[in-house]
């Protein structure tokens, strides 16, 4: 490893994500418990996560309100949140970002009921590992963290999901008249184990 790392893996108390943790860490890897997590790295995950959310909602459901009800459902609006697969469990490592996104669970689960009379439906999709190229996931296969078939197994579908798994579960909640309050996990079945 040419340069210093900390390094997050999911699922290192056993399996492959133990061997990993063990291997890297013999490397020069660090990883970063939860006891030494820089405030500064808690704000930010709040910020863009926690704070973002929220502000994005209450606008979204201040402009929804002035708007009449439409069709047999009575809607105004549909909301559907990115939590993640993090928000639904316990993630090693990653507790800055896992409780951003149990916030937003929480979130929107809250303002589900509060808003239900109104005519606005709430809900959120919990994406697991997506191929979504984003640096940090591409980084960790390159970085040796895990393969990209490492990840693949972590699933009981034996694969990444994608992008279009995650934009199919948002279209199916935006064209329910029945859902609100739920969370759809989009994770190849992590969080069902």
């Amino acid at each position: 490893m040419a340069t210093k790392r900390t390094c997050l893996i999911i699922g290192a108390t056993t399996g492959i994500g133990k061997e990993t943790a063990e291997h890297l860490a013999k490397k020069g890897c660090t990883f970063m418990p939860f006891h030494v997590t820089p405030l500064a790295d808690m704000d930010f995950m709040y910020n863009v996560n926690q704070k973002g959310t929220f502000l994005c909602m209450q606008e979204q459901i201040r402009l929804m309100l002035n708007q009449d009800k439409q069709g047999d459902a009575g809607k105004r609006g549909i909301i559907v949140n990115m939590a993640s697969m993090s928000g639904l469990i316990g993630v090693p490592y990653a507790a800055p970002y896992s409780s951003t996104k149990h916030a937003i669970v929480g979130l929107t689960k809250s303002t589900a009921l509060e808003y239900a009379s109104e005519g606005i439906y709430i809900s959120a999709v919990a994406p697991g590992v997506i191929d979504s190229g984003m640096p940090v996931l591409e980084e960790s296969y390159n970085g040796g963290a895990y393969s990209r078939e490492q990840a693949a197994a972590m699933h009981p579908l034996n694969r990444i999901g994608t992008c279009a798994d995650v934009a199919k579960a948002v279209d199916f909640l935006l064209e329910n008249d029945f859902i609100t309050g739920g969370v759809i996990s989009v994770d190849g079945g992590i969080t069902a184990r």
